[in-house]
């Protein structure tokens, strides 16, 4: 499926509409696709929405080092994250404090391994490809 981007203040994101799911709770929310980022990452506010109470328990540390060097401590759970009448049953670290502007990303690891992303920044469209879920 082809998706527009979406402009946030001045520039043009690659914006996804996705269901985060933990057993019978969900969330829907817009992820920036990122092909820059090895993990997928969602604010810590959304864990308890989805029925994480806390994110320590059952949770795998991870240290996620940010552009400007910053070194933020999350966990990973598994989770499922729906997109284009598609389900995946994937990793996610659920970080404090992201940026107000992306409280989700998606990527390399538990995303873009699952199907073909194609970016057509000159059309201002992005391409999901989940026909081999």
């Amino acid at each position: 499926m082809e998706f527009p981007y979406i402009q946030i203040e001045s520039s043009l994101w690659p914006m996804l509409p996705i269901v985060l799911r933990n057993g019978n709770n969900y969330v829907a929310m817009e992820a920036l696709v990122d092909s820059g980022s090895s993990l997928n990452l969602i604010d810590e506010e959304y864990a308890a929405i989805v029925g994480i109470d806390d994110i320590k328990e059952n949770g795998i540390e991870i240290s996620i080092e940010g552009v400007g060097g910053a070194v933020k401590k999350g966990y990973r759970h598994d989770v499922v994250i729906e997109f284009c009448g598609s389900a995946i049953k994937t990793n996610v670290v659920f970080l404090p404090n992201m940026s107000d502007q992306f409280k989700a990303i998606l990527g390399q690891e538990g995303f873009f391994e699952v199907g073909e992303i194609q970016f057509r920044y000159a059309k201002r469209k992005f391409k999901v490809d989940d026909k081999d879920l």
